[in-house]
């Protein structure tokens, strides 16, 4: 039979695991969610854009040096930009809340 404070650490012990298993449900669900906003954003934003003539492939090469200069482009570099300041704010955001749960877990222990 186990005393009373072994009864009251198996239970904190318990009490770690399923608040772990629980943080990493949570964890999970925003990743999709917020893989879900960015791809949501980005389709609207392509969608939002005047249409492209894609003309031949001959016109098409030789459009690829000028692609930042011609104003109709300027949507796909908006786009480009966009989803790179995206992920950089996405990557910040996953390293604060690393550095935050790393922090609780020092300080549980």
């Amino acid at each position: 039979m186990l005393n009373t404070d072994q009864q009251l650490k198996t239970i904190m012990d318990r009490a770690k695991v399923i608040k772990k298993k629980h943080d990493v449900k949570v964890t999970i669900a925003v990743e999709a969610v917020s893989s879900a906003l960015c791809l949501i954003v980005l389709a609207a934003v392509t969608v939002l854009l005047p249409g492209f003539d894609t003309g031949s492939t001959a016109a098409t090469q030789v459009r690829y040096g000028s692609l930042i200069l011609r104003s109709s482009y300027i949507g796909y570099v908006v786009i480009g930009a966009l989803a790179f300041i995206l992920g950089i704010l996405i990557t910040l955001l996953c390293t604060q809340v690393r550095k935050l749960k790393l922090a609780e877990e020092l300080k549980e222990d």
